[in-house]
This record gives C-alpha cells, structure tokens and sequence, in this order.
C-alpha cells in the first residue's frame, strides 16, 4: 500500500512539474519574441558582416553580438512602390551593442538594411555611435584608442 501511495505521490509531482514546465516555456515564447528572433535569425549574417567589416580595422578582435537580447529595433518600415499593393520591400533599422569575452561591451552601432523582394538583405548604412570604456585587461582592445563615451546604465 505504502509504495502504491509512493508512486502516486512522485506521478503526480512530475505530472504538476511538467505542466508547470510547459507553462513557462509558453510565457517565454510570446508571438513578438518569436517573431523577433525570426527577424534577427533573417538579419544575422548581414549584421555579423557589417560588425566585421567595422571592426576589422579598429579593434584586435571582431566582437560578436547576441541577436535580439543585445539589439534594438528602431524601424521596420515598408517602402512604398507607386501601383503596388503591399510592396515587398523593408527597410530595417537597428541598434546594435558588440561584445567581446563574456560579454564585455564595446559600444553601440546603427546599421540600417535593405530587404528586397527576393528576401536579400543589403547593407545600406553602418554607423558607430558609441565605444565604451574596457576594463583594464581588455585595455588594449581598439588599436587607436577611441572617445570614450560613459556607457548609460539604463
């Protein structure tokens, strides 16, 4: 009797975990996440291109980014084509802070992107906006030391 109770005990404990497991899961996946994450998966490699190609050049390594959680969405708009219905043209426009180590930022960056109806994504403009001050061990990071812009706490 006592391991009959035991087992019905422990069934329904995993019964009420995974339950509360799926609801968790569920709350994390809103339909705006989602869709998020679709944009940047969409974006990524002209995004990580674009961080390169800037980087390169001042920085002895090229940071990365992590998608939506260190990115801003500033614009998602239509271009509008006379006699066309719902154009399928986009300009996307994003705020973007790059990280090198543990996710030590460096600064933030603009860069503005073309979707055209053939689903390609073109660079149309990249501005860096900001470097932030490194910790000291990761002091020699810019090969020509940049403005250093306090970094917002918000």
């Amino acid at each position: 009797m006592k391991k009959i109770l035991i087992l019905v005990i422990m069934a329904f404990i995993f019964l009420n975990f995974t339950i509360s497991a799926k609801t968790s899961i569920e709350k994390k996946d809103s339909r705006e996440k989602i869709y998020t994450d679709i944009i940047f998966t969409f974006l990524r490699s002209t995004i990580d291109k674009a961080i390169d190609d800037y980087y390169h050049d001042v920085a002895w390594s090229t940071p990365g980014y992590g998608g939506a959680d260190y990115t801003n969405i500033l614009r998602i708009e239509r271009i509008n084509e006379p006699n066309q219905y719902r154009p399928q043209r986009f300009i996307v426009e994003i705020e973007v802070e790059p990280y090198i180590g543990p996710h030590i930022t460096v600064g933030k960056d603009r860069i503005i992107m073309e979707i055209d109806p053939d689903a390609e994504v073109h660079l149309i403009k990249f501005e860096h906006l900001e470097s932030y001050e490194m910790p000291e061990h990761y002091d020699g990071f810019y090969l020509d030391p940049p403005i250093i812009k306090e970094k917002d706490s918000n």
